[in-house]
């Protein structure tokens, strides 16, 4: 039984699928500073080349930063073939994941840090949590494989969450989608449009229902997704883990912006005098 799991994990400890252990959260990790690498790029005139060398030093930033979950893609996809990963390859299938969704993990951090009031401080947070990640990873057994939970599913609960999901798609995203595509035609009919839909999502009928599904999806949705990534997966197993992990901090980030909305975080903002060490900004 020793030599078949010795087998089985043979190859998972060189070198090259080290690599993707910790690429994941490392890229996450470059991901703050590739934005502010950006900004600083399209609203600095001290660049050499002037507005040209701007515009190419923004481009480079901006392709970095749409990189970071490609490289989180293709480690989870890699890692979640591994039929009988050790825990040092858990984490790193797990965290490849979250790394997926880092930019919609920055906005709702972002917008969490913005209700207490504490500046910047999001960016060196999140790059003390990536470290922390990375560091998981490093001092994980790499040789013992984790039990792999039972075949059973949760039917009922995975019929919730996807009839919930299919609510929320037809109510807000598809609406919310149709709002963007409008501002490829300009501001104004960007705006127009989106007065026009908030008073459909925004009524005092809608916006709780569509709330407690935001909150609904998140909770059975990091269930069923922590239970999912425990066993192997293909492609499209690890592309439907990918979407709903990075949908599970972007709905998060939109039940932030609807606590501050409705006044949350004009009672948040008090912590904030608490934390002076916090304020970056």
């Amino acid at each position: 039984m020793s030599t078949d799991v010795t087998n089985a994990n043979k190859g998972h400890l060189g070198g090259e699928r080290r690599t993707l252990w910790f690429i994941s959260p490392l890229a996450a990790l470059t991901y703050p500073f590739i934005l502010m690498g950006f900004h600083v790029a399209i609203g600095s005139t001290r660049i050499p080349g002037g507005a040209a060398g701007a515009r190419v030093i923004a481009g480079v930033c901006l392709l970095l930063a749409f990189m970071v979950p490609v490289v989180g893609l293709v480690s989870a996809i890699q890692l979640s073939k591994i039929e009988t990963p050790t825990k040092a390859e858990l984490w790193a299938r797990r965290i490849a994941l979250l790394a997926v969704g880092s930019p919609a993990i920055f906005t709702m951090v972002g917008v969490v840090f913005y209700m207490v009031g504490i500046g910047q401080a999001d960016t060196w947070v999140l790059g003390v949590i990536w470290t922390g990640l990375t560091g998981l990873i490093a001092f994980s057994d790499r040789r013992t494989p984790v039990a792999l939970p039972p075949k059973s599913s949760r039917p009922t609960l995975q019929k919730t969450h996807g009839m919930v999901a299919l609510g929320i798609i037809v109510v807000f995203l598809i609406m919310h989608i149709i709002n963007h595509l409008f501002g490829l035609i300009g501001p104004e009919a960007h705006t127009t449009i989106m007065k026009a839909l908030r008073h459909i999502y925004q009524t005092p009928v809608i916006e709780p229902i569509l709330m407690v599904g935001f909150f609904s999806q998140i909770i059975t949705g990091s269930y069923l997704g922590w239970r999912y990534t425990r066993g192997v997966a293909d492609g499209f197993r690890t592309f439907q883990l990918v979407s709903g992990t990075y949908l599970i901090f972007s709905f998060s980030a939109t039940a932030m912006q609807f606590l501050s909305s409705h006044g949350a975080s004009s009672k948040l903002i008090r912590i904030g005098p608490l934390l002076p060490g916090l304020r970056l900004a």
